[in-house]
């Protein structure tokens, strides 16, 4: 976009959304629940792309479940559709981190911190583990130093528990090494620990408190 004076703008892309209540979900979380974390199902979305509004461009929301993540901090939105080849479109940063908005009452329940790598996972850590967690936007996501610093100070233990597969583990032990944190590997047949509790929610439990020793 050129102004007035002939300096160029990059328009930054716009999602908006309208939604309606889960029947069902794979959380396993109310909708009470869902709403405090800004998890919602999609009834319409749109899209802005280069000026230009676009709606339900990927997926039809009415055919395939669209889930959206909302940051209210930035504005931003993640667009989530489940078992699909295409399945997320976003305009978050490395800024907008899932469950940063509870960091601070993490601190009084624990002296440590999970970090993974989904929202997903970041559910079932914190509300089917009881485990305090929070979670990048993927495993190609970094932390500002601004918030490393706050969890730095906030929690003794900090620990990165990506999927086990060959990027989860290269990714994680690179963001251990670049922060000085711990980092563990979930060495079962699972990928992750949304899959892990869904087939063996008691083994999921068992082992993921024993592997963080939390």
């Amino acid at each position: 976009m050129v102004s007035k004076d002939n300096r160029i703008y990059k328009l930054k892309t716009q999602i908006r959304f309208t939604h309606k209540e889960f029947q069902t979900n794979i959380f396993n979380l109310n909708n009470a629940q869902l709403n405090k974390e800004l998890i919602f199902l999609v009834e319409d979305y749109w899209i802005q792309e280069k000026g230009e509004w676009f709606k339900n461009k990927y997926h039809n929301p009415h055919k395939i479940d669209t889930i959206a993540y909302y940051f209210p901090e930035t504005n931003h939105v993640k667009l989530y559709w489940p078992n699909q080849e295409f399945r997320w479109y976003s305009n978050c940063s490395n800024n907008d981190i899932f469950g940063w908005d509870k960091i601070i009452h993490y601190s009084t329940l624990s002296d440590t911190i999970i970090i993974t790598k989904s929202q997903k996972d970041r559910i079932y850590l914190d509300y089917h583990l009881g485990i305090p967690a929070i979670a990048l936007q993927n495993e190609g996501s970094y932390i500002p130093s601004d918030k490393v610093d706050m969890i730095d100070d906030l929690f003794v233990r900090k620990i990165f528990l990506y999927d086990n597969d060959f990027t989860g583990i290269d990714v994680s032990n690179k963001l251990s090494e670049k922060y000085g944190w711990e980092n563990r590997i979930m060495e079962c047949e699972y990928k992750d620990v949304y899959e892990f509790y869904t087939n063996n929610p008691d083994g999921c439990k068992t082992y993921i408190k024993e592997l963080c020793g939390v």
